[in-house]
Formats: structure tokens, sequence, C-alpha cells
């Protein structure tokens, strides 16, 4: 519990949930949405892009939830997007023409088909897949961070 004083005979305690409620509007002013471990899936993406447009949020962190694909499109002006943790086999990431960064970390992915629909991206982690070939990356010329470690991709 924080203690803060407004006036010299006035004392105002905050508590856990309010430390938290603090924090979270203070990520949402600098364009941060972190709805990491909420157990979400595919069919409540829709409604997490309504979020994000109404917060207008560019940088959305979907971290450790239940997403297996990711069939619903995310809003345009998405420059960070987290997605580490899931479940995810498949990547759909059209309309992401400003999204500069990229974790697909420690999911099941088995190619990363579909990045070269955000030809703004700069870095991409997909460390911890099933990845066991890589092609094709002339769409994605602004790359210049690419983490594939602890893949099945042979040497």
């Amino acid at each position: 519990m924080e203690t803060y004083s407004s006036a010299p005979n006035i004392e105002i305690k905050i508590g856990d949930e309010m430390n938290a409620v603090l924090q979270y509007k203070a990520q949402l002013a600098s364009g941060v949405l972190d709805l990491s471990d909420r157990r979400i899936e595919e069919q409540e993406l829709e409604y997490v892009n309504e979020l994000v447009h109404l917060c207008q949020c560019h940088h959305l962190v979907l971290t450790q939830n239940m997403l297996e694909r990711t069939r619903e499109p995310f809003p345009s002006f998405i420059t960070v997007l987290d997605l580490s943790l899931n479940r995810l086999t498949a990547l759909s990431l059209e309309g992401l023409s400003c999204l500069v960064e990229l974790n697909v970390s420690r999911n099941n992915l088995e190619s990363l088909e579909g990045v070269d629909c955000c030809p703004a991206l700069q870095t991409l982690n997909a460390s911890h897949n099933e990845i066991s070939f890589v092609c094709g990356y002339a769409a994605n010329a602004q790359l210049t961070e690419l983490d594939l470690s602890s893949n099945k991709i042979a040497t």
C-alpha cells in the first residue's frame, strides 16, 4: 500500500488494486494494451480489436493466452504485436502494414507464412517453435533482427 499526501492534513492511501489500475491507465496512455495471461481464444479477437480501436493502442500484448490461430485481422495501425507463449499453428497478419516488431516465440508454428504481409517489419522473434525451413523474405526488406533459435531448422 502506498501513501500520498496531497495537502498538509490529508493522507490518501492507495491499495494494490488501485496501483494496478493506475499502472494500466499509464500503459494505455502510452499506447500499450497488455492483455497477457487472460485465457483469450481466437473467437474473442474481435472484441480485443474493438478495444484496441477504442484505446487507439499501437502496441498489443497477447502473450500467454490460448490462441491457436489469428484469423481475425488486427488493426492496421499496430506497430508492436506480442503473440508469444500461445498455441499458434498459423499466422494471419494481413493489413498490418505498420507492424515493426513481432514476437511469436514459444508457439507451435511450422512456418512463418504470412509474415510477408508486413512490409515495415524490422524485428521478428520466432524462437522456440516447430519451424523447419525458412524462405522468401524479399517482402520484408526492413527486417534487421530475426531470431529463429530453438527450431527444427537443419544446419
